[in-house]
């Protein structure tokens, strides 16, 4: 089962820049298992900015995982360079590493539907993107390895949007005698990253007047807001509003684009606005 949304603004004070939450619910041999993919596509430019499993948390807050440019061809290579912190429920620390992303394939994908998915047979793009990551634990750097290893099918008409993805999740940390490997399928709706149950229409949530002078204003559709989170387009968190008000003093902040994650009794959502 997948879903997508903005960052609430606990996700987005964890995971800075974040615009866009996709979750994945699936059953692996009785045991339900959760994913999440945490990302942000300024200019059509996806970087990971968290990934969340039952088995890891990796958090590139250093330095985000940059994909790169949408739509890809096939051919297409980019290797970036990721840095962040991680945390396994058993220990954390920093991580350093880089990743590869590869359009590898081409071709067309058959898959059959169950009573959550829908039948899919069509032409696809394969993006494969493998991360090799070293584990540091406070002073002693290097005391383990990741490897997570995905790959994701696309309609070339909808890019950032997959059909199917697999991914293996290596783990090994030998001081620990940790040695682990997760693998998950997942296959996506028809109606893809969609939100099923709609109750609310963030495209009638508007700053205005946007450029935005001295007194940042939200109209919402009637919600009332929980907290407001803004940040600049490095993703640093600029500030923190829980007063529930629909108008902020913005005169302190410097010109230039921010982001507004604002969090209502309903829902939430993430607008772009200028500070003049």
């Amino acid at each position: 089962m997948d879903s997508e949304s903005t960052p609430t603004a606990t996700e987005l004070s964890s995971f800075p820049g974040t615009t866009n939450v996709v979750k994945t619910t699936s059953t692996i041999s009785g045991v339900n298992s959760e994913i999440k993919i945490y990302s942000k596509h300024p200019a059509n430019v996806l970087s990971l900015t968290g990934i969340q499993n039952s088995e890891l948390l990796l958090n590139y807050n250093t330095n985000n995982a940059a994909l790169g440019l949408f739509p890809m061809e096939y051919g297409f290579s980019n290797t970036d360079a990721i840095a962040g912190n991680y945390d396994n429920g058993e220990y954390s620390g920093t991580f350093t590493g880089n990743i590869v992303t590869t359009v590898d394939a081409w071709g067309t994908l058959t898959l059959n539907g169950s009573p959550d998915m829908t039948d899919f047979s069509g032409s696809v793009t394969r993006l494969k993107t493998v991360q090799n990551i070293s584990l540091n634990d406070g002073i002693f750097p290097g005391v383990g390895t990741v490897n997570v290893t995905t790959y994701s099918y696309y309609n070339p008409t909808m890019p950032t949007v997959p059909k199917f993805r697999s991914t293996t999740t290596s783990v090994n940390v030998p001081f620990l005698d940790i040695n682990q490997t997760l693998s998950q399928n997942e296959v996506f709706k028809n109606a893809l990253l969609a939100i099923d149950d709609v109750k609310w229409n963030s495209n009638a949530w508007k700053i205005v007047p946007n450029p935005v002078e001295n007194v940042l204003t939200i109209q919402t559709d009637g919600q009332t807001i929980l907290s407001i989170v803004l940040t600049d387009v490095t993703g640093k968190i600029v500030l923190h509003d829980h007063s529930q008000t629909n108008n902020i003093e913005i005169s302190h902040l410097q010109k230039g684009i921010y982001f507004a994650a604002i969090e209502t009794d309903s829902g939430s959502t993430v607008k772009k606005f200028i500070k003049k």
